[in-house]
């Protein structure tokens, strides 16, 4: 019974490292407020395209 309750804590960190936005989100969340559509648009096409 004691390792149940050693999961509790890393399912808990992932669960909250999960729902945590990125960098990504930032940014098209800050173009789309500067350039309207077109921002939001080229920052949605930039961040899905691979590196």
């Amino acid at each position: 019974m004691p390792e149940h309750f050693q999961w509790v804590p890393f399912l808990l960190a992932i669960t909250l490292l999960t729902m945590t936005p990125g960098v990504d989100t930032f940014m098209v969340i800050r173009n789309a407020a500067r350039g309207g559509w077109r921002g939001r648009a080229w920052r949605a096409v930039w961040t899905a395209s691979p590196e």
